[in-house]
């Protein structure tokens, strides 16, 4: 297996993403579990290699605006129904993140890119 030259992160919701996900009027009939939302398909995203942790925190502070927009929109749609406030801040006491520096790569073939967001 080789490497590649990137690092990752895996965005885990914390108990006020849940809060909010069960606040909703329209929350599914189940209610989530912290639990079942923290073990089942986080997001992860490439992010470039890093020499020193503090490296890291400069991206996913660059990039949180849209990470939460991410992790937002995969449970509703509707932006006017999202918290106002998706500050660094706000993103780190709803999310933690978990940082792994080597990344692996097991398939033979070229990473495909596509032209659609994830959000």
């Amino acid at each position: 297996m080789k490497t590649i030259n990137r690092a990752l992160i895996v965005i885990k919701p914390k108990q006020p993403f849940l809060d909010w996900l069960n606040s909703q009027a329209d929350a599914p009939e189940f209610e989530m579990t912290l639990e079942g939302l923290r073990n089942e398909e986080c997001t992860a995203i490439l992010i470039p290699e890093f020499d020193e942790y503090d490296d890291v925190w400069k991206v996913v502070e660059g990039i949180a605006p849209e990470i939460f927009e991410i992790e937002l929109s995969g449970w509703w749609q509707v932006p006017e129904l999202w918290p106002q406030n998706r500050d660094f801040n706000t993103f780190k006491e709803w999310f933690d993140i978990e940082i792994h520096s080597m990344v692996g790569d097991s398939v033979k073939g070229q990473i495909r890119k596509t032209d659609e967001d994830l959000g």
